[in-house]
């Protein structure tokens, strides 16, 4: 049997989501809710219950998406806070789907899709449990009869090629990319801001290093690119020299493209132990990503958009 477990980010969104009530609530105890009604039309009270149902309906969809489970031999159990507990057989599910996309918080993410049928479908977002290649190589173990393409399943062993292959860079220009727009005008308007501004320095200034070098990292982290051969991918990144990461093509399962809301399209690898790793490709423009998905189909590895 294996049993689900949440991630560190579910159960930070859960702690921070609490948290946040709670001084939200500490706050508006200390604080005339009526005072200075007569400038402000909506008192204080009322924006932050406006803010505690958002962050409770936040909890909500965390909770409603992330059921705990326990997989067996043909049977599925499902429980949580927010979801009534039930059985599921091998014989009441039509498909399961190990790499699929979905929507998960407005972004799109691999989910593992689970048809049954009555119709009904349960889909679990990768995001929300740490030992998601766990359960997916529990499912492929469990319910084998039931996946969805299940010849992209990893074999048991694997012959050698003796075969050479050309390395091809896959990559765009990053300073022509948003990510590399973003990161270059923001530190022209800094420097700039900084040779005109008549003030003196101050010690206080210094703290606008942290944001200024998160907001690079952050942008900088979106700007990977891609070295392929038959034989191994090569993942890079355009300022950040000590990412990289070497994959052999035969170690990997499948090839998903995602794009979360409003950030880089990225590349999602699944090896064959079912452990998956997102890689943001802010530089890559529509005539590399056909490039990439021609190459990866060459190698006779599924390329799932």
């Amino acid at each position: 049997m294996v049993k689900s477990k949440y991630s560190i980010y579910t159960y930070a969104g859960i702690f921070l989501g609490i948290a946040t009530i709670i001084l939200l609530i500490i706050f508006s105890t200390t604080i005339d809710p009526w005072e200075n009604a007569k400038k402000v039309p909506i008192p204080q009270s009322v924006g932050v219950l406006i803010c505690i149902l958002l962050i409770l309906y936040m909890l909500y969809r965390v909770f409603k998406t992330s059921p705990q489970l326990e997989i067996s031999q043909n049977k599925l159990r499902i429980h949580g806070l927010l979801h009534k507990e039930k059985e599921i057989s091998g014989n009441d599910i039509s498909e399961i789907d190990l790499f699929s996309i979905g929507m998960y918080n407005g972004s799109a993410t691999i989910v593992t899709k689970i048809q049954l049928l009555t119709g009904k479908k349960i889909q679990l977002a990768a995001p929300n449990y740490k030992n998601m290649p766990e359960l997916k190589i529990a499912f492929a173990e469990y319910f084998f009869e039931k996946i969805k393409n299940p010849n992209i399943l990893p074999k048991k062993s694997f012959e050698n090629s003796e075969i050479e292959f050309e390395y091809i860079k896959i990559s765009g220009n990053p300073y022509t990319s948003i990510n590399g727009i973003l990161i270059f005008g923001f530190a022209i308007f800094i420097i700039v801001t900084s040779i005109t501004s008549k003030k003196e320095f101050e010690p206080a200034h210094l703290f606008l290093i942290l944001p200024i070098a998160s907001l690079f990292f952050v942008l900088s982290y979106q700007l990977h690119y891609f070295i392929f051969s038959g034989k191994d991918l090569l993942v890079r990144n355009h300022f950040l020299p000590w990412l990289n990461k070497q994959y052999v093509i035969s170690d990997v399962l499948v090839f998903n493209s995602e794009q979360a809301n409003k950030t880089s399209r990225s590349l999602r690898i699944t090896t064959k132990d079912y452990k998956s790793r997102n890689y943001p490709a802010g530089s890559l423009r529509d005539k590399h990503w056909d490039i990439l998905k021609e190459k990866i189909k060459e190698s006779g590895i599924p390329f799932i958009e």
